[in-house]
């Protein structure tokens, strides 16, 4: 398993059609992917198994079959549930995709403040109601044309995607003045503030108290707050973070494992490789011998 986490840069498509498909299985009780968030939108579908799925701080049981829709700038993470693999596919898409060349009643009514989340989407698509039917076929149709590429499939995906959020947009209620979400932005504010130190950070030596200072916490309400958002304690997942990019260092270069080790934070190289095994399930020799595909959480 190979994570990937905090906010995404990478250019998802390309700046003329910004979209792209991606997929990734693991084994029963393994990490989909970890917290992270991008600016772009994203409906990910489940495949085969059954995961939680956190969005900003909902949670949300989805099945084979069910998709979500994630809007641009939440974090979110994926576990898998019960018993057997879990597999899913995520399409990937820039605001832009979506916008109107210029401003018009489609951008004013619907695109802005669906962006804007000035709607409570019904995101949880189960194929429970006709509408939710709907929406699971366009979904489909557009994982059929990202592997097919027909003739003009640009511009049927792009249809599909404005039926889809014309199916949500439909089915949502407005959001009051005061919303949950008002409540839990500052919470998520100063959690994308800790994940976007560790990113920039996590080749240098971090402690407990570095993070807490970040949101100005106690490292005991810290804690608990992480743990509340994340459901990993704080320095686990840093652990997890520092150990993804040395997977990806250990596939892509020829650098010395004790390098790498000190490269991501570990100061200890027999440390370093008891936590890689830890998360990797072998050591970094292993890894490197054995020249596993990572699964491309990274791009979710």
């Amino acid at each position: 398993m190979d994570i990937q986490i905090l906010k995404e840069n990478r250019i998802h498509g390309n700046p003329l059609f910004p979209l792209s498909l991606y997929s990734m299985e693991c084994g029963e009780g393994d990490t989909l992917f970890e917290c992270h968030w991008h600016d772009e939108l994203e409906l990910l579908v489940i495949n085969s198994g059954k995961a939680l799925v956190q969005v900003d701080t909902d949670y949300y049981e989805l099945l084979s079959g069910q998709a979500i829709f994630i809007n641009g700038g939440e974090i979110h993470s994926a576990h898998s549930m019960g018993g057997g693999r879990c597999s899913f596919f995520a399409i990937v898409f820039g605001q832009s995709l979506i916008n109107s060349y210029a401003y018009d009643l489609p951008q004013k009514n619907f695109i802005d403040p669906l962006i804007k989340r000035k709607y409570i989407l019904p995101i949880h698509l189960k194929g429970s109601h006709k509408w939710e039917e709907e929406a699971l076929s366009s979904i489909n149709t557009i994982l059929s044309l990202c592997v097919l590429r027909p003739y003009a499939y640009e511009l049927i995906i792009k249809g599909h995607i404005y039926i889809i959020f014309s199916l949500l947009l439909s089915n949502a209620d407005r959001k009051p003045e005061k919303s949950n979400y008002d409540d839990n932005s500052g919470k998520i504010e100063k959690l994308k503030r800790v994940l976007a130190y560790i990113q920039s950070n996590y080749s240098e030596k971090i402690s407990l108290n570095d993070l807490a200072r970040l949101p100005g916490m106690s490292e005991g309400h810290f804690c608990r707050f992480f743990k509340a958002m994340v459901n990993k304690k704080p320095m686990d997942y840093l652990n997890c973070y520092r150990v993804s990019i040395a997977a990806a260092l250990i596939e892509n270069t020829d650098e010395k494992i004790i390098d790498i080790s000190m490269k991501t934070g570990f100061d200890n190289c027999s440390y370093f490789i008891k936590t890689f095994k830890h998360y990797m399930k072998c050591t970094p020799s292993q890894y490197r011998r054995s020249k596993a595909v990572p699964l491309d959480c990274g791009n979710i």
